[in-house]
């Protein structure tokens, strides 16, 4: 699913920009694991994992996704929460507290 089929879609979204493939910083693929986990609980919940880099390019010619240059994203990774209707309602760059974003899930 896209980002943009997924808040077309009048639900609850939950996208991640993370590269655990290629990840320096050692968050990217922890986090993914988190969000991955918080949706098991969450069936009525989207959730879009976007990988920030153009993989079919080779590690020393990387480039950012069309979606991670519309976002802004000048780092990875990124949690955003959307409402029903597509708006923000949370973002968090780096990793993500399990509890607060299935509190957060629980509260939209």
């Amino acid at each position: 699913m896209s980002i943009a089929e997924a808040l077309k879609a009048g639900k609850l979204t939950v996208i991640v920009f993370a590269k655990p493939k290629l990840c320096t910083s050692q968050v990217c693929g922890p986090t993914l694991t988190i969000v991955k986990d918080i949706a098991k609980d969450f069936p009525r919940v989207n959730f879009v994992h976007v990988e920030p880099d153009d993989l079919d390019k080779v590690p020393e010619q990387l480039k950012p996704v069309p979606a991670v240059l519309a976002w802004g994203l000048p780092t990875e990774p990124w949690v955003f929460v959307t409402d029903k209707t597509g708006r923000v309602a949370a973002k968090y760059e780096g990793s993500v507290a399990p509890n607060e974003l299935s509190a957060l899930l629980r509260s939209l």
